[in-house]
């Protein structure tokens, strides 16, 4: 069977619910079925503008050296999403192989997937996020935008879920007040504190965000940049608001655990990959734990 076909025939059955998420009884999320929709259409013109065609059995280094220099140097694509569509690649890879439609196995070499470019991903600050938060955007479409993305930082929730936050998702412990949310593409539970600047925010807009599409709220982020400034080439996303939780958290001495009780992470190894971290920031944090380890050995 051929690649591309391969790649439709796989988003066809995950958006029809005929497939599921891999060893869970739920369907995929919309982000992850349009995921693999692009891949499947990059793939197709890949194919079309080189005049190639490849067949499972040979999605090895071969393909991957002429898709990733068709994806850098023909559609100027980022070292991120490159790194997406391989990733994407090697799971319709393996599923194939497990569905014994090809023996290959060459995709599962290390090197078949390229490191995510740090420089392509655009993570704010504490100073930047405090700036955000109290910047007063004259624009109301601007002013909503900068309202849910916030929302999604102080939670560190993907799109799909904080997008859709509401009043009716606080739960209360031991007189602490939380947010239950189910998260849209794992199934997973997570109880997020509950800031209270998200309640106030969530308050403004009458116990409930505003309802923007993900394309809608990420063109607007593009406008929030240029008035703040920021960007140097580089996009403010909706996914921005994520990453730059777990890396403030990190950089501030939070714990992995902790981290992950939030962002719904259930591996520490994807967490720390998920990081983007300065030098002089991985600096102070080895600092604080040779601190740690140097405490519990006199404590010995």
């Amino acid at each position: 069977m051929k690649l591309v076909d391969y790649c439709w025939r796989y988003a066809d059955e995950l958006q029809s619910g005929e497939r599921c998420r891999y060893r869970r009884a739920v369907t995929v999320a919309e982000g992850t079925l349009k995921s693999f929709k692009t891949l499947a259409s990059a793939v197709k013109r890949f194919e079309t503008e080189t005049g190639s065609s490849y067949e499972l059995e040979d999605v090895g280094m071969e393909f991957q050296r002429r898709f990733v220099e068709w994806c850098r140097f023909r559609r100027k694509l980022s070292g991120g999403t490159v790194h997406r569509y391989m990733t994407l690649t090697r799971t319709i890879m393996n599923v194939a192989v497990r569905e014994k439609l090809c023996s290959n196995l060459e995709f599962r070499r290390a090197e078949f997937v390229p490191l995510a470019e740090m420089n392509d991903v655009l993570v704010l600050n504490k100073e930047k996020m405090e700036r955000l938060m109290s910047y007063k955007f004259k624009n109301k479409q601007l002013r909503e935008a900068r309202d849910i993305f916030v929302v999604g930082y102080l939670t560190g929730q993907r799109f799909s879920d904080y997008s859709r936050l509401s009043k009716e998702m606080y739960v209360e412990f031991d007189g602490q007040k939380f947010i239950r949310i189910t998260q849209r593409k794992t199934g997973v539970i997570v109880y997020v504190p509950l800031d209270v600047r998200v309640e106030k925010i969530l308050k403004r807009y009458g116990g409930r965000l505003p309802a923007l599409k993900l394309s809608d709220f990420n063109m607007r982020l593009v406008k929030v940049a240029e008035t703040m400034g920021w960007g140097g080439g580089l996009k403010l996303t909706s996914h921005t608001a994520r990453r730059s939780f777990a890396t403030n958290a990190y950089a501030a001495g939070i714990p992995m655990s902790s981290i992950m009780c939030i962002t719904g992470h259930t591996r520490e190894e994807h967490l720390r990959r998920y990081l983007r971290l300065s030098a002089g920031t991985l600096a102070v944090q080895a600092a604080r734990d040779f601190e740690v380890l140097k405490y519990a050995q006199h404590a010995k």
